[in-house]
C-alpha cells in the first residue's frame, strides 16, 4: 500500500497529467482551431485568394480588348474627376 502511493506520487502525476498538461492541450487546441483554421487558413489564405478571384472577374469583364470601350472609360473618368474637382472647389 505505501509502496503504491509513493510510486503514484501522492497522485500528483496524474492530477497534474489531467489539469496542467491537459489544460494546456486544451487551450493548444482551441486556439489551433480558431487562430490557424479560422484566422490564417479561412480568412487570410482563402479569403484572400477568394477576393482576387472576385476582382479577376470583374476586371475580367471590364477588359473587353477593343479601343473605344477603354477610350470611353477614360472619358468618363476624366469628366468624374472634373466634376469632382469643380464641385470642391467651389466649396472651399
Amino acid at each position: 500500500m505505501l509502496v503504491r502511493i509513493l510510486e503514484d506520487k501522492y497522485g500528483f502525476d496524474r492530477f497534474n497529467d489531467w489539469f496542467f498538461a491537459g489544460g494546456a492541450r486544451k487551450f493548444g487546441t482551441g486556439l489551433w482551431r480558431w487562430g490557424d483554421v479560422t484566422v490564417i487558413d479561412g480568412l487570410m489564405v482563402n479569403g484572400s485568394a477568394r477576393l482576387v478571384g472576385w476582382f479577376a472577374g470583374v476586371v475580367r469583364w471590364l477588359q473587353s480588348g477593343f479601343i473605344y470601350h477603354y477610350a470611353f472609360a477614360m472619358i468618363i473618368g476624366v469628366s468624374v474627376l472634373l466634376t469632382w474637382y469643380l464641385y470642391f472647389q467651389r466649396q472651399g
